[in-house]
Order: C-alpha cells, then sequence, then structure tokens
C-alpha cells in the first residue's frame, strides 16, 4: 500500500490529526519517515532563517527513546 493509499484508508475510516483535520499525504508520508519513533533525532538540522539545512557537521545527533522497532521502521 503507497502513502497515498494508506492516506485514503485513514480518512475512510474517521481517523483525524490533532487539529481533527483530514490527514494529507505530506502530512501521513513525514510521520512515516520521521526518524525520532527510532530514536534518532538531530538537533541544529535547519538554519532558522533561511531553512536551509546545515552542514553534517553542524549538526547533533540525539539518541531519544525509541518507540518502534528499527526492523519494522524500515519495512514500513
Amino acid at each position: 500500500m503507497g502513502v497515498k493509499a494508506f492516506t485514503c484508508w485513514l480518512d475512510e475510516r474517521g481517523y483525524r490529526t490533532r487539529k481533527d483535520a483530514r490527514f494529507g499525504v505530506a502530512t501521513t508520508h513525514g510521520i512515516l519517515t520521521n526518524r525520532v519513533y527510532v530514536g534518532e533525532w538531530v538537533f541544529n538540522r535547519r538554519c532558522s532563517k533561511t531553512l536551509a539545512e546545515k552542514p553534517k557537521a553542524e549538526q547533533i545527533s540525539i539518541s531519544v527513546p525509541a518507540i518502534i522497532d528499527h526492523a519494522e521502521f524500515e519495512a514500513v
């Protein structure tokens, strides 16, 4: 099942976002690819003014508690 089909599946079954809106493809994709769920978070990834991505040398990787198994995340 692709991201668009999964988004339709969520909406057909009445699932809504925190703001009680329907899910969009971009929102669903962002959730499914967010590495923080497997315990990987990157601080200082983008410039706050331009939103341009900073060089890898300036980014700081932080370990956070994982809520999903790494293998299951990669399978999705």
